[in-house]
């Protein structure tokens, strides 16, 4: 529940309470409540709804801030002229009840004498009535947004927006994750030429479907000096490549069966294999000029995302030289509505590490290199390719200890 909410559902509490009191009196001639139980619940309320609001983030305090800060110290000062009452009986002989009352309307009986209204009693239930309807119907607009994700009970906008990207959340598809038609909404965000923030087996993405070369195209300009940082291109099982096999080597083709799924991406030598693929002009943006880079990801969300729209191309959810992505809420804070059209939100990413690159464009001369060793050790890659190349007969021929260097630097710009 926001703090807002908080605030509203509280302040209303105190004041129906307060209102069947009074009913209870004037019909009665007794309390409903003792003033006592009545001012120590308002009072606690009181509280709550103001460090409730306190605590708000700063880029999230508007306008209505301040109006519940003056609603909490009204009540407070209801609450309290029933505690005195109750606690202090000779001095509420001394003092007559009109007194009391004053200072329960103290707030509201200002506004009217600005006014020029002088009976106030029932302008002042009209007043807190619309008051706590505005507070519950807020209440529930609220309540209703967060769990069915979308404003179903107009809420309105805020009188003034204080932050850009509290004003970009409400632009932004939000989509959960770990529901089927999260994903699903991504998926045909995708499909009609979205890009979009969604999670991994590492950190969070940015991702476009090959099969529409304008989000592919706007995702790899989203980055600064995007040539030295190509994409990458994923999958979520070997029947989307299945019209490369013949292109592969029978070494090849096991050891990627052996690696994926997993946080490693592997290195291809580039050729018409990749066309196969029917890229189209997707294929421009992916990899280098005589490489690509490859991966089924250890994430069951991401794979049942491509499952549904196809292969799509990758990078860093984050802009260039900034720290990865580790959490939904800062795609949005990184990338801005220019640059993500969705985001797929599952929290905090299960890995805060990079992923392991293998480059296997010598693999069939028993050549296996590193360009990045992330999350999987590389003696767990290399007790694979060992095991692989036995069965084929084939022993190392090269030192694999060392991280390949890529046009005389080390390669440490490959997105995920």
């Amino acid at each position: 529940m926001s703090s807002i909410a908080f605030s509203l559902l509280s302040l209303s509490i105190a004041y129906v309470l307060q209102t069947i009191d009074y009913i209870a009196l004037e019909i009665t001639g007794l309390y409903l409540l003792k003033p006592f139980v009545l001012g120590i619940v308002t009072v606690v309320l009181a509280v709550l709804s103001a460090i409730s609001v306190v605590t708000l983030p700063s880029k999230d305090v508007a306008l209505t801030s301040s109006v519940v800060f003056i609603t909490c110290a009204f009540w407070s000062a209801m609450g309290m002229s029933d505690i005195s009452k109750e606690i202090t009986p000779m001095l509420s002989q001394n003092i007559s009840e009109e007194t009391f009352k004053q200072m329960e309307v103290l707030l509201p009986a200002t506004l009217l004498q600005v006014l020029g209204i002088n009976d106030g009693y029932m302008i002042e239930r009209i007043f807190g009535s619309a008051l706590s309807i505005s507070f519950v119907y807020a209440f529930l607009s609220s309540i209703i947004k967060m769990t069915y994700g979308k404003e179903i009970i107009p809420f309105g906008r805020p009188l003034k927006e204080i932050n850009k990207i509290q004003k970009d959340k409400d632009q932004m598809l939000w989509a959960p994750a770990r529901r089927a038609s999260g994903v699903r909404k991504i998926a045909e965000k995708l499909k009609t030429g979205g890009i979009c923030g969604i999670p991994s087996d590492t950190v969070y993405i940015l991702v476009a479907c090959c099969n529409q070369p304008e989000a592919v195209k706007r995702a790899y300009k989203s980055k600064k000096q995007a040539e030295d940082r190509p994409m990458s291109l994923w999958i979520s099982n070997f029947r989307q490549i299945e019209a490369a096999k013949n292109e592969f080597s029978s070494l090849l083709w096991d050891f990627l069966h052996e690696i994926w799924p997993s946080n490693v991406s592997a290195v291809l030598k580039r050729g018409d294999w990749v066309k196969s693929l029917g890229l189209g002009e997707s294929e421009k943006y992916l990899g280098r000029p005589d490489s690509i880079a490859m991966r089924i990801p250890d994430s069951t969300i991401t794979c049942h995302l491509i499952d549904q729209c196809g292969p799509v191309a990758v990078t860093s959810a984050n802009p260039t030289g900034e720290g990865d992505t580790t959490h939904h809420a800062q795609v949005l804070a990184k990338l801005g509505l220019q640059n993500c059209d969705g985001i797929l939100c599952d929290g905090p990413s299960r890995e805060n590490a990079i992923s392991t690159v293998v480059d296997c464009r010598d693999i069939d001369n028993g050549n296996l290199a590193f360009f990045r060793i992330g999350l999987t050790p590389k003696s767990t890659i290399l007790n694979i390719f060992e095991t692989l190349l036995k069965r084929h007969g084939k022993m190392p021929k090269s030192n694999t200890n060392g991280i390949t260097p890529v046009n005389g630097v080390f390669e440490e710009e490959i997105n995920e």
